[in-house]
């Protein structure tokens, strides 16, 4: 029988059974909250929801700082399922008045999908907010469900700070007094019966149009009657395509119908900003250019083709069965392509990335309203690398050229017009793999597939990444729309080149234009392209060796040897790999200086010119160029050898080895020398240098060098420090001069000291030096190798036995917070130690389960550990028990749980704690050898 209330504690490890003193249970009345609607405050941060136009759905958010601190990485995460919620037209997106495009919107707003549920997030986010200022941001909403209020998460460097709810009815309209409905009424009645009289007006006007029309296209069909007998196609075609066109010509009579219908689509567009349309021209000033270690490559695809002869030489012209090309599988896209640039070093880095797209826009109010306008065609475009979602690009700049002929029609004659666009798109393919495949989606276009003009969509990225084991090149990037639509040659006059003054360089330049047909299945196909470089005028020819067809629909890139290549056969990813690239021409030509470009060059020359005046209607998008400077090329390649000289890529620690450091002037130019070049290797401390160990080798051969400093090229300073100089001429005191090609090295021998806690060994070399005009030079190279341990002979350090019951009796619960140490204890804290070498090793304890009843309600933070005048709150992190080394291979017991050390109990007094009932917890005990 128990004498009073009292608790009862026993534990398996610890298990508690408690009865209370209290006998009233103090119920908590929770009062109902009030939801925050269309704000927030706490301590630091006020937010306040408004709507600026209610009825296109224009939201304001004000997010105040009112605290001390700066607030960083603020997002507002609207929660609602996919379907539900708010919807936001990202590219409406402004912050304290700046409109957000390109990049910057994504840096502020983001979609995602919240694993494993339905529900959607669209976030604005990113948010830094000085103290005691404010930020407005507006974005515009698409639709919003009426059934449901958005709820909006506030968070902070990813913690959840608060919610509020977006109230329906700020997305609806104020509503107004009675004489203003009164008003609104009269309006109505008013606009509806101007819309009858609109109405019948259109009709009788249609009516009339239709007349005229009918009349038009008897003429049309007189006309084109006497143009199809000139056509060298065969007759049953001619009649089937006639047919085809009239019955186009027919429903074109909806011209005027059309007009508005495009003008309605064009209302549900959206635009990070509207740009102005420019007319042809360009390739006056580069749009990029700059002197840097690195290179030039580029891809691109088509986004239209044909249904057949994908892999032969078909032309887009007459053809009925275009295809629109769309690989992604993604539902958001309406043509997709993929493209595979030339391999780029692991060590290359974006420097700047440019994306060109165009097509043909078609014939304004022909193909009942399938042809594309000027607002359609500042929509953005979309890319992604692989297994990446898609960013939205919008254009930087746009060209449009007007009537260009058989672009709307072939058989009709219909003139057509067409467009290109570029955008900077370096921020949004910076973390990309450029070895992997580039996809590029969305392109505006025809979607009519069964017209016979000569349609095209296409893209081409150009990329310039740096990489310092590359050779120093000037690049250029020019765009423009120039079109070739007859007997005259047309120049583009490529200058500011700067290529080396004398010697071997190498260099290269290309082309993107559209429209290049085969002439082979196209008499109107043929057409010609020279380009001169100093070295004379040299006759373009395609990929067949034809110079009468130079643009003939490829993509290609030709090497100095006149091999010429289709790009989609040479890189494996190209998506699709058509070997007709139907009228999109992109071709690189590799050229090797002086042979085939000249020395000193300021400007080069390339030219176009149709076979007749019908003849190869084609537009150039962008030209680039690349050539070696007179720059040296300063390689620095750092080894890891093992004494007998052979590379290694790990050692033991204690282990001798060597660095081998070369440095080589990688060049053939002959002005291009590396100037003053020296070098230095600082070790990390795990790291010993071995006295007088350092080799330099030269064209002379392989000298020793001293650790004293100033008596030759190489210093040791501090022990841990290697400076050298080398070249011809290199003293004590001046680094010498590497000629083209000339390589040196320096060796020296290091070890891991013994006891070093590492697990691998790296190291950097650093060298500089100057050019011919005194501009420096920095390079450097790196080697990490890895720290074998060695085999571990047989033995073990192990827990023997652990307590496995701690039992606290029966306590009677005080009246203020008090610690109990353990009624009892079954079993012994034992260890083991049987290695050979005997380090120390130390015992922890933490809880894995904190003390709980019918494993619902828990005591969390009951079980202390005390050491001394220390108390540790046990729980997931743990505690040291007890540190000692073994002296031989007998048991150790350990003493734990003596009068200042051990395991304890915590009780306060609390209304949670029941009465009469059995708590129980567990402890885990752990043995290390290394700080936990």
């Amino acid at each position: 029988m128990r004498i009073g209330k009292k608790v009862i504690i026993v534990m398996i490890i610890a298990i508690i059974n408690i009865s209370l003193l209290f006998s009233n249970l103090n119920v908590l009345a929770i009062e109902g909250v009030k939801e925050p609607l269309n704000t927030f405050q706490n301590d630091d941060i006020h937010i306040q929801v408004e709507v600026l136009n209610s009825k296109k759905m224009t939201l304001k958010y004000t997010v105040s700082n009112i605290g001390e601190k700066e607030i960083q990485n603020l997002s507002l995460k609207h929660i609602s399922e996919e379907e539900k919620g708010i919807h936001f037209i990202k590219q409406s997106f402004t912050i304290n008045g700046k409109k957000l495009i390109g990049d910057e919107v994504d840096t502020f707003y983001k979609e995602e999908k919240l694993a494993g549920s339905n529900m959607y997030a669209r976030n604005i986010q990113g948010l830094h907010i000085k103290s005691k200022e404010s930020i407005d941001i507006v974005i515009g909403a698409k639709e919003l469900n009426k059934e449901q209020s958005p709820k909006v998460i506030i968070e902070q460097n990813g913690q959840e700070v608060g919610h509020l709810f977006i109230q329906n009815k700020v997305f609806t309209e104020e509503k107004g007094t009675k004489d203003e409905k009164e008003q609104k009424i009269r309006e109505e009645d008013k606009e509806k019966t101007i819309k009858e009289e609109k109405q019948k007006g259109r009709e009788e006007d249609k009516e009339q149009t239709v007349k005229e029309e009918k009349q038009e296209i008897r003429e049309e069909d007189k006309e084109q009657t006497v143009k199809e007998e000139k056509q060298e196609v065969r007759e049953e075609d001619k009649e089937q395509t006639v047919k085809e066109e009239k019955q186009e010509i027919k429903e074109e009579n909806k011209e005027k119908l059309e007009v508005v219908e495009e003008k309605k689509q064009d209302e549900n567009l959206v635009f990070s900003n509207s740009i102005p349309v420019k007319p042809n021209g360009g390739f006056d000033t580069p749009i990029y250019e700059e002197r840097l270690k690195g290179n030039l490559v580029q891809t691109g695809n088509v986004t239209l083709g044909l249904e057949k002869d994908r892999y032969t030489r078909g032309s887009m012209g007459r053809r009925t069965d275009k295809y629109i090309v769309n690989v992604d599988n993604d539902k958001s896209t309406f043509n997709s392509s993929t493209g595979v640039l030339p391999p780029v070093p692991q060590s290359g880095k974006v420097k700047k990335a440019y994306l060109f797209w165009t097509a043909a826009m078609g014939a304004k109010g022909y193909l009942d309203g399938k042809s594309i306008t000027d607002l359609q065609i500042q929509q953005p475009v979309k890319i992604k690398s692989e297994d990446g979602s898609y960013k939205d690009v919008f254009p930087n700049s746009i060209r449009k050229e007007v009537g260009l002929p058989y672009i709307g029609s072939y058989f009709a004659g219909y003139n057509g017009d067409a467009y290109v666009a570029y955008a900077d798109v370096t921020n949004a393919i910076e973390d990309y793999n450029l070895n992997k495949p580039i996809t590029v989606a969305n392109i505006p276009q025809l979607s009519n597939t069964n017209g016979t003009g000569y349609y095209w969509g296409n893209w081409n990225l150009i990329v310039v990444y740096e990489d310092p084991k590359e050779t120093v090149k000037d690049m250029q990037v020019w765009e423009g729309l120039i079109t070739q639509r007859g007997y005259d040659w047309t120049h583009i006059n490529i200058k500011n080149i700067n290529t080396p003054k004398e010697g071997n360089f190498k260099a290269k330049f290309s082309y993107y234009a559209s429209n290049g047909t085969p002439a082979e299945n196209d008499v109107y196909g043929k057409d010609y392209a020279t380009y001169d470089f100093g070295k004379g005028k040299v006759n373009v020819k395609n990929h067949l060796g034809n110079a009468e067809d130079a643009n003939d629909g490829s993509m290609t890139e030709i090497q100095t040897d006149g091999t010429n290549e289709l790009v989609t056969k040479k890189y494996k990813g190209y998506n699709p790999d058509w070997t007709n690239s139907f009228a999109t021409d992109i071709h690189t030509y590799h050229l090797e200086g002086p042979n085939q470009i000249a020395n000193n060059l300021k400007d080069g020359k390339i030219s176009f010119k149709a076979y007749n005046a019908a003849g190869n209607i084609y537009t150039l998008n962008n030209v680039t160029f690349v050539a070696e400077y007179d720059s040296p090329n300063l390689i620095v390649t750092k080894k890891m050898l093992n004494t007998e000289g052979q590379e290694i890529n790990s050692v033991k620690a204690g282990q001798e080895f060597l660095y081998r450091i070369e440095i080589k002037n990688n060049v053939s130019n002959p002005l291009a020398k590396a100037l003053g070049v020296q070098g230095y290797d600082k070790l990390d401390d795990y790291l010993e240098y071995i006295p007088n160990s350092i080799t330099h080798e030269t064209h002379n051969g392989v000298e020793n060098r001293t650790d004293q400093q100033k008596d030759d090229q190489v210093d040791v300073i501090g022990g841990n420090e290697i400076k050298y100089r080398i070249g011809k001429g290199a003293n004590a005191e001046r680094g010498g001069t590497l000629d083209v090609g000339a390589k040196e090295a320096i060796t020296f021998k290091v070890r891991v000291k013994p006891g070093s806690n590492i697990t691998e060994v790296k190291n950097t070399a650093y060298v500089s030096g100057k050019d011919v005009l005194n501009n420096a030079i920095h390079v450097s190279d790196s080697v990490t190798g890895h720290i074998v341990v060695p085999d571990i002979p047989a033995g073990d350090l192990r827990l023997v036995s652990v307590p496995d019951t701690i039992a606290f009796g029966e306590l009677t619960i005080p009246s203020k917070p008090t610690i109990y140490s353990p009624s009892q204890i079954n079993g012994k804290l034992v260890v083991q130690d049987d290695r050979p070498e005997k380090n120390a090793w130390k015992i922890y304890v933490k809880e894995t389960e904190p003390l709980t009843l019918d494993g619902k309600e828990q005591l969390i933070g009951a079980m202390r550990y005390v050491k001394g005048s220390q108390q540790y709150t046990l729980g997931e992190t743990a505690v040291e028990v007890a540190a000692s080394i073994s002296t031989n291979n007998e048991p150790t017991e350990v003493a734990w749980n003596e009068e200042t050390n051990g395991i304890r109990l915590f009780i306060e007094p609390s209304p949670l704690i029941k009465v009469g009932m059995e708590y129980k917890g567990k402890l885990e005990w752990v043995l290390a050898d290394t700080p936990m």
